[in-house]
């Protein structure tokens, strides 16, 4: 991995990874990219000589990488193809999932292809007991997310700040504080002693 190449550096040596060449050393940061990609929901990334993009479900524009981390998740997948090629969809279990990053939620299928100007890869979750489709399913479109706010009954002080803001974000388990901006887990019984307010905005 070299931060200091360009993208279109970065892009020639994520079409050599396509083609089989090594491309460097495992490094700590292929974990978490690859978990990225890699994600449970589903993704759509596109890999170019302008940069490193990966698109989710619900999103209306596809986040940016490092380009430099592009080459090692194209060669990770490579290598746990079948007959390490992208000839066809394939799938990888969930245990080896489990080695290559931080996963949980099943198998996974993938989608690799080269066009002339990008490498694009799809991932979406397998479904037991059958074979991925020669394409992709489309990923839902964007909608407006929707935040979730907690407000509770006695003061709660931040366990940051220690202010006591009127409601919380909440993000999954995790609560979010409207004064520092700062996240905590909570215990769920602590949860349930708190109101739960929606709110329909964009992300």
């Amino acid at each position: 991995m070299n931060r200091d190449e360009t993208a279109a550096e970065s892009f020639e040596r994520a079409l050599a990874a396509f083609a089989g060449i090594a491309v460097g050393e495992p490094h700590a940061a292929d974990r978490k990219m690859f978990s990225i990609v890699a994600t449970a929901r589903g993704a759509h990334t596109r890999i170019t000589a302008g940069g490193f993009s990966v698109l989710w479900p619900h999103r209306r524009t596809p986040f940016t990488y490092g380009h430099y981390l592009a080459p090692r998740v194209v060669s990770t997948l490579r290598l746990h193809a079948p007959s390490h090629s992208f000839a066809k969809p394939f799938e990888i279990d969930e245990a080896t999932l489990a080695r290559l990053g931080f996963f949980r939620g099943g198998a996974r299928w993938f989608w690799v292809a080269r066009s002339i100007d990008a490498i694009v890869m799809d991932c979406r979750l397998a479904t037991m007991g059958s074979t991925p489709p020669t394409i992709p399913d489309p990923l839902p479109p964007w909608t407006p997310a929707e935040k979730v706010f907690l407000r509770f009954e006695q003061p709660r002080p931040c366990g940051h700040c220690s202010v006591a803001p009127e409601r919380y974000r909440l993000i999954d388990d995790v609560l979010v504080c409207l004064s520092c901006g700062r996240s905590e887990q909570v215990p769920g019984l602590e949860l349930e002693r708190a109101t739960l307010e929606h709110a329909a905005v964009a992300p």
